[in-house]
């Protein structure tokens, strides 16, 4: 079996075990509108991130994070783009396409 479809049968299992229904609008760059909402499913984490603080004292952070297919998506996620998960609203800070069909959204509250 190819590599490819190893691993989109391993996002989809991925996805079907993990995975909750999110909601993202599209910013159209032209218009500044929000386009219709893509209902997908997609699965939300918080890794935790070390951050330098200039302390010898180590501090770390969350950074909230969306994975998810970009094949499910009609229109490939992009900052500035807005995700509702669990009745909150978030906003694309970054957006990271793994170069296998996949992305991961970084996502600032709000």
């Amino acid at each position: 079996m190819p590599w490819d479809s190893l691993a989109a049968g391993l996002a989809r299992a991925c996805l079907g075990t993990f995975g909750r229904p999110v909601t993202v609008r599209c910013l159209d760059p032209d218009t500044g509108d929000y386009g219709p909402p893509q209902e997908i499913v997609a699965i939300f984490d918080r890794p935790p991130q070390a951050v330098e603080a200039g302390t010898s004292v180590p501090v770390s952070d969350s950074r909230p994070c969306l994975w998810l297919r970009l094949a499910d998506c009609l229109v490939a996620p992009e900052a500035g783009d807005r995700v509702v998960i669990d009745d909150a609203a978030w906003t694309v800070a970054e957006a990271v396409p793994d170069g296998t069909g996949n992305a991961r959204l970084y996502l600032h509250e709000g």
